[in-house]
């Protein structure tokens, strides 16, 4: 969202490992050192010569500690190499045997020929040469054989390496299923590498998470290595040495992909049970027959989102939940058979479109923007609608509306209008004001998140582009803003700005500090750090743009909105028509005529081209940014979207359109349309539980997308064969994302899956080694495809690096609050030399998750670690962050700065207001005061207000003492 979201929270992210006992750990410990000598090995062997001399000399650093291993490692290269050297020399001796047996059999064909019309005598002689040849081929058997079972008992280190790990790996499963006992946190896990910083949320703020006290352990997120500690994690929880206990929370969709999960603290838990789950418990939910347990996770997990807590606007007593717009419309489809997979193409059906799925509305007062929201067990978009302006207007439209439990409201006594699809578990309550009584009893909390934002820059992606065939000449003209950006980084003053994060509509809390400073004082662009930055924002950007990430200057990402007319005429008891008519959509951000609507993942081709209608009566009543729907139109199965807080990447680049439409209409692609599986409900408890999140890891959403992948980048081209494996692909994709609410996933007849297999058996794209890192040798060759063409065009404007003179002189001492400061003494010394200590081993200090975000300039755990440990030394960030800005500007002048950004960023940017804008902040708010008086650290509100509580005070020590 932005703004508000500027909090975030430290907390622990461990693995299985983090709970096992003495003996499964040390055993779990040679695995892993195991592990690391095998991949250290792979690593040494790709490499030769001063790039190998190099690695090593890299490894020995990170594990000096452990002088074993990398002389362990550097034998085993060295054994690997002599291995193969022998096997390759052995393999040329059977080869050689190989082609000897076949040559004297040759040989002996022709001798049995040349028999013919010889005599008695030479006949003999033949045959005596044949028998010889028949006992060298026998000798030969006989070698072949030797070699065969040489080569057979050849084993490589690195085959005994796997062999030894996966032995160890039986022992330790062995070990787990001994362990009956609830397992106990292993505190010496509790360390800044395995700490991860999340967003402020609805729990967080619920249970009292806080920063305060270091690393918060009220929460932990634990990732599954091995199922049966995870299933013990599950069904008892876990404690620590001082007996405190927690239990599994939940899981969300994006966790369960990755095989992690939330743990609560039992007594935070037990406390605020009734806050996060508005009075209903799990035996109440069992009493009802259950709940399918993936999607009751998932509807727990949505207190762990990132959120604001909504304050001023929300009144659960104003609000109210009314059925959901549901329209029936005749449309064209491609129609699969789930259980045959027989495609019917361009057949005409009945589909039914939840229109409002996941949407409601409010009025204008209570926001002017749309914004996704949380309440226990609701959640979606919220659209402002003129409420009033529509029954004005509609005098035969009826002011009461009736809620899901058949319930009349007057409209007057409301603000904010859900729907069914938004209330997750409104069977479990017995009416409305059940759920109001409880929310308000418990001191539940309303949060917003997402709210509408069209800022943000926006991109294409791979498998938006892979799927249209365009010539040279058009892949150009659709790359023309990524590569100005290319040849602009560096040598234009707005393009550089911009791509390293700063513009002038871009909120500061959006920014991290290095951003906020760029934009204050463009001049850092001239020192050492912002240009190596750069140098690695080009290489980022080169990369990116082969891998499909293509900036178009009239692309935004904005809220998929229903047409909201309409679904007033339903709540108001009129005909349901709708303004917008099939194929039209409203986005008041672009001008009338065609546009694109997209949505991501883009798995078939899902190019939505829409005629954006724009008339004085849609003005009225489509009120904000978002791009809004027709009622009559079946854009929502094509994109496979809802309309709970989904965004479309909306464009409108006459190329862009030109193309997307003429690939649309050449292959006459229509929405996809099979029935999915319902899910049934289950009792909740722990065992459940688990086995719930174990059919949830089965899902391979991310497999069959590569796999789509293969089949758009075909080497032959896309036919009509292809087309229909991507739509049998498509439909397994989206089965498996909802396998774990369902249990169910279609089976292949055998003839369609020797078909799909053609194409997923090949290895993934070319540009794969830039969308996926892949390796050169884990990738099909470059052939013709959008994709693997784009690269050369990106290429030819990736053009040597050099910097223009766009910014005046750089000037340190603008970064510092005391200009005179000095680093010569004993406390700045020791400052510098801890600085410098956590500069060369921070990589080792780092969640291995985290170590991506290293160089992004966001302040992570291990920034605020070493905040707090300078600020051990001396209790004065500011003089901590002028020792630092005076030391690693002025005297070592380095190229590497991101610590102190990230650590002391918020000093640094203070100081740049001041010096340079004269801007000052004040001490309670952090507001920025312009023009400040002399000595003035607060704004003339925070000032009253400081003067009033002193005020105050002042009267109850007078009190006091006249009492006394």
């Amino acid at each position: 969202m932005g703004k508000g979201l500027d909090k975030q929270i430290s907390i622990y992210s461990l693995d299985t490992a983090s709970f096992y006992n003495e003996k499964e750990y040390k055993l779990h410990t040679e695995i892993e050192a195991l592990k690391l000598e095998l991949y250290l090995i792979k690593e040494l062997l790709k490499l030769s010569g001063k790039d190998k001399t190099k690695k090593i000399t890299e490894i020995t650093k990170k594990n000096k500690n452990n002088p074993k291993l990398i002389n362990k490692v550097i034998t085993s290269v060295e054994e690997i190499i002599t291995h193969e050297q022998s096997v390759n020399l052995i393999k040329g001796e059977l080869a050689s045997v190989k082609e000897q047996k076949k040559a004297l059999r040759a040989k002996n064909t022709e001798l049995r020929k040349s028999k013919k019309g010889k005599s008695k005598d030479e006949k003999v002689k033949i045959d005596e040469i044949i028998n010889h040849n028949k006992h060298e081929i026998e000798f030969c058997k006989v070698f072949a054989t030797l070699f065969q079972a040489e080569l057979k008992g050849m084993k490589s280190p690195k085959k005994i390496l796997n062999d030894l790990i996966e032995l160890k790996k039986d022992k330790l499963k062995k070990l787990f299923d001994k362990n009956s006992k609830i397992r106990t946190l292993r505190e010496d896990t509790l360390i800044i590498n395995n700490a991860v910083s999340v967003f402020d949320s609805v729990l967080t703020r619920t249970i009292g998470c806080s920063n305060d006290e270091g690393i918060c352990t009220d929460i932990i997120i634990v990732q599954s290595y091995y199922y049966k500690v995870l299933e013990s994690l599950i069904t008892k929880g876990f404690i620590n040495a001082d007996g405190d206990q927690w239990i599994y929370y939940s899981s969300s969709a994006g966790q369960i992909r990755k095989k992690r999960g939330v743990w609560i603290k039992k007594a935070l838990w037990d406390k605020y049970e009734n806050s996060l789950m508005c009075g209903l418990t799990e035996k109440k939910i069992n009493e009802k027959d259950g709940i399918n347990l993936t999607k009751f996770q998932a509807y727990k997990a949505l207190t762990n989102s990132a959120s604001v807590k909504w304050e001023d606007g929300f009144d659960i007593r104003r609000c109210v939940v009314v059925d959901d717009l549901t329209v029936t419309i005749n449309t064209n489809v491609d129609y699969i058979n789930r259980d045959t997979y027989e495609i019917k193409p361009n057949e005409p059906m009945d589909i039914e479109i939840e229109v409002t799925d996941g949407c409601g509305i409010m009025r204008p007062s209570v926001s002017d923007k749309s914004f996704m929201c949380r309440l226990p067990f609701v959640k979606g978009l919220l659209v402002p609608f003129p409420i009033d302006k529509f029954l004005e207007e509609h005098p035969d439209a009826n002011a009461t509306i009736t809620d899901i439990y058949n319930k009349e409201h007057d409209i007057k006594d409301v603000d904010i209008i859900f729907t069914r699809s938004q209330f997750k578990l409104y069977s479990y309550y017995n009416d409305w004001e059940e759920y109001q009584d409880l929310f308000e009893e418990h001191e539940c909390e309303a949060a917003k998140l997402n709210e509408e934002d069209t800022s943000g820059e926006a991109t294409l992606t791979y498998q938006m582009l892979q799927t249209l065939v365009m010539e040279d000449e058009e892949l150009e003209e659709i790359a023309s803003a990524t590569t100005k950006d290319i040849e602009g980084l560096g040598r234009d003053l707005e393009t550089t700005l911009r791509i390293m994060g700063v513009s002038e509509d871009k909120d500061n809390k959006r920014m991290n500090y290095f951003q906020q400073a760029l934009k204050l004082y463009p001049n850092l662009l001239n020192d050492k750090h912002t240009k190596e930055a750069i140098r690695k924002k080009k290489r980022s950007l080169i990369s990116s743009a082969k891998s499909g990430k293509l900036r178009i200057d009239s692309a935004k990402y904005t809220f998929i909105v229903p047409d909201l007319y309409a679904f007033a005429q339903k709540i108001f008891g009129l005909e349901v028509t709708g303004l917008l008519e099939d194929g039209q959509v409203h986005c008041r951000l672009y001008n009338e005529g065609e546009i694109c609507t997209l949505r991501s993942p883009h798995l078939h081709r899902e190019w939505g081209v829409r005629d954006n209608t724009k008339t004085e009566q849609m003005k009225d009543w489509y009120i904000t940014d978002g791009i809004y729907v027709s009622i009559h139109d079946a854009l929502c199965k094509m994109l496979q979207f809802d309309q709970d807080g989904d965004k479309s990447l909306v464009l409108q680049m006459d190329k862009v359109v030109e193309v997307s439409e003429r690939n649309m209409r050449n292959d006459n692609i229509l929405p996809l349309y099979y029935k999915m599986a319902k899910a049934d409900p289950d009792k909740i408890n722990p065992k459940n539980l688990y086995s719930s999140l174990i059919e949830a890891y089965k899902a391979t959403v991310g497999v069959v997308s590569n796999q789509i992948s293969k089949c758009w980048n075909y080497s032959e081209g896309v036919d009509e064969e292809v087309l229909d494996v991507i739509r049998w692909l498509c439909m397994e994709s989206n089965f498996q994302i909802d396998r774990s609410k369902t249990n169910f996933m279609t089976t292949r007849p055998n003839h369609v899956d020797e078909i799909i297999k053609k194409y997923t058996n090949l290895k993934t794209p070319f540009f794969f080694q830039f969308a996926k890192n892949k390796e050169e040798s884990k990738v099909e060759p470059k052939n013709n495809s959008t994709m693997n063409r784009l690269i050369s065009i990106i290429d030819k404007h990736n053009k040597r690096m050099y910097f223009a003179k766009i910014a005046d002189k750089f000037d340190y001492k603008q970064l510092l609050k005391n200009k005179r400061i000095k680093t010569d003494d004993e406390v700045a010394q020791e400052i510098i030399d801890k600085y410098e200590e956590f500069s060369e081993n921070i990589k080792l200090m780092m969640n291995e998750k985290a170590k991506d975000d290293l160089e992004s300039g966001d302040v992570l755990p291990v920034h605020k670690f070493i905040r707090k440990e300078l600020l051990k030394i001396k209790n004065n960030a500011h003089y901590v962050a002028d020792v630092l800005v005076k030391y690693l500007y002025a005297e070592k002048n380095s190229p590497f700065k991101t610590i102190l950004w990230s650590s002391f960023g918020k000093e640094i940017v203070r100081n740049i207001k001041k010096n340079v804008h004269g801007i000052v902040e004040c001490k309670s708010c952090r507001c920025s005061i312009d023009n400040p008086k002399k000595n003035q650290v607060r704004c003339e509100g925070c000032q009253k207000k400081r003067e009033n509580e002193k005020s105050k005070l002042g009267m109850q020590k007078l009190r006091l003492m006249t009492s006394a």
